[in-house]
């Protein structure tokens, strides 16, 4: 019975400072939300919401650069070619009728056409001259029309137009021979021969 005695006062004494603890901590909560601390609050908010609508909108402006582009100013011989040739002559067919002006038929020009093919690549580089140089040998080296071109980062000399496989195989084995050992096919969009 005794023990029974002070497990309750001890139970007692547990709930009591259980409460206490409780009470205290709601009495930090109040000091530290005090009254004026809670009308702080609002007040701030609304300054923070007053500043975003002021009705001035702030948008940076980045400087507009201004630039012109001249191919030319490259010195990419590809293009420098195609701006040396002339332009072919159009025909031109009169409608009838005294009201209308000579029209100039552009479906008879032959545009040149571009579809998938192969062709054989024997060098790539970072350094476009360098490319420049190797394109001008394989150009008198091999008899072949040989272009250059650019996947970024690299200048890859390319050569050939071949629309099948078997083509581009045959002058991947002709390329070989004349010592370009690291020669390999490559699918790619190539222009198609007039008559072809």
């Amino acid at each position: 019975m005794l023990f029974n005695k002070l497990e309750f006062t001890q139970q007692q004494r547990s709930k009591g400072e259980k409460e206490q603890g409780r009470r205290k901590r709601g009495r930090s909560l109040l000091l530290y939300f005090s009254p004026g601390r809670l009308l702080l609050f609002p007040v701030v908010a609304l300054l923070f919401v007053g500043m975003g609508c002021t009705g001035r909108t702030v948008i940076s402006q980045k400087p507009v650069l201004e630039e012109q582009f001249d191919p030319l100013s490259l010195q990419d011989d590809d293009i420098w070619e195609e701006l040396k040739q002339p332009a072919p002559a159009a025909p031109e067919t009169t409608l009838a009728g005294p009201d209308r002006q000579a029209v100039t038929d552009t479906s008879q020009i032959e545009q040149p056409q571009y579809i998938q093919g192969f062709r054989v690549q024997v060098f790539a580089s970072p350094d476009r001259q360098t490319a420049l140089e190797v394109r001008h040998r394989a150009e008198l080296f091999l008899e072949e029309d040989v272009y250059l071109e650019f996947e970024a980062p690299y200048y890859k000399v390319r050569v050939g137009d071949c629309l099948s496989f078997a083509e581009a195989e045959t002058l991947l084995k002709k390329i070989r021979k004349k010592g370009y050992s690291d020669a390999f096919r490559v699918r790619t969009t190539i222009k198609l021969q007039p008559g072809g």
